[in-house]
């Protein structure tokens, strides 16, 4: 079955410049009144889609029902506040849910006064705080000027249909087509390649696996959910994560004999391993954290696996969330908390 072309909808009032940024963004000019279509090619990946408009007027706004999209851009006029009240309201009566985002605010050269300065308005701000809750990155464009379009800023941060299309091209479509390698070798193969595609991974062998690996992994998360409530709230999911990858941590191979693991862990409480007079009463104590640690470390390789085929922000998590873990496990945390107290 062939896949439909992914769309892109760009929802404006009258005169905001929809064909205008279409002609910026496709290098063509949309081929009917209400949409054009745009062949993505990038360093990396080749993709098509298709770019419709819709006119917010009383009627669309209050009775219109838009499709589900892949890509959203509400598209105002920098000059007129009510071209943001408009795609604003328009909004509110929707169910959808793009997979990119943006808010573009087009004739932003005219903010401009004579002595350079850019002379926003309070709505503007106000537009920029809307986008920030609504998930919407807030871009200013001259559509129509492109010099005046490369030279446009943000709280120092470049603006412009070129930000637009950074925006739309760093997205995963569906049914893009990979480049091959500098090498030369295809890299049209994987579980993510699946996904762009359009195909189910878990019809194919490479990809059932990944399939079966993810369910494994979130049934295991579901069952040791308690555990991420050891990540604190102040603390960046990516950060155990980093400090795994950055500084190796001095541990036992997973191959490696109970005995030597024994000393391992002896080693990082201020032991030797070998066993002193006097210690019979904790032997119990020990074969029992000895026990965990075994198991904390089964897990880690199982997990590590695991993480292999989910997003990028969800590995994350989970990863971080394992690292809380193996440090609870370990005493860690107890020991850092002392080291606090030692030093005050």
């Amino acid at each position: 079955m062939e896949m439909s072309i992914p769309s892109i909808f760009i929802v404006g009032s009258s005169s905001v410049g929809k064909k205008t940024l279409t002609l910026r963004i496709t290098g063509s000019a949309p081929d009917q009144e209400a949409s054009g279509s745009w062949r993505i090619d990038t360093k990396y990946y080749t993709a098509h889609a298709r770019i419709e408009f819709i006119k917010c007027t009383s009627d669309t706004i209050q009775n219109s029902t838009c499709p589900d999209c892949e890509a959203l851009i509400l598209l105002v006029d920098a000059q007129r506040e009510e071209t943001y009240r408009d795609v604003k309201e328009w909004l509110a009566h929707q169910a959808i849910s793009p997979e990119v985002t943006l808010f573009v605010s087009n004739k932003s050269e005219l903010l401009r006064s004579a002595d350079g300065s850019v002379q926003r308005q309070s709505w503007h701000e106000e537009a920029q705080d809307w986008c920030c809750q609504q998930l919407f990155e807030y871009i200013e464009v001259s559509a129509a000027d492109e010099a005046a379009d490369q030279s446009l800023l943000l709280d120092g941060d470049p603006q412009g249909v070129k930000r637009v299309l950074e925006a739309l091209e760093a997205h995963t479509w569906p049914g893009l087509q990979l480049k091959a390698t500098q090498d030369g070798a295809s890299s049209n193969g994987g579980p993510h390649v699946h996904a762009a595609r359009g195909e189910d991974p878990s019809t194919s062998g490479e990809g059932s696996s990944v399939a079966a690996e993810n369910s494994t992994y979130r049934q295991y998360w579901a069952r040791a959910g308690e555990d991420d409530r050891t990540l604190g709230s102040d603390q960046e999911p990516g950060e155990p994560l980093r400090a795994q990858q950055e500084e190796p941590l001095d541990r036992p191979a997973l191959s490696a004999s109970p005995e030597e693991m024994n000393g391992a862990h002896g080693n990082q409480n201020g032991h030797n391993g070998v066993a002193e007079p006097g210690d019979g009463a904790s032997e119990d104590e020990d074969e029992d954290e000895l026990d965990n640690f075994e198991r904390m470390l089964g897990r880690m390789s199982a997990v590590r696996q695991q993480l292999q085929g989910i997003p990028d922000d969800e590995r994350r998590a989970r990863a971080a969330a394992m690292a809380m873990q193996m440090m609870h496990s370990l005493g860690l945390d107890d020991d850092d908390h002392n080291d606090t107290s030692d030093s005050e």
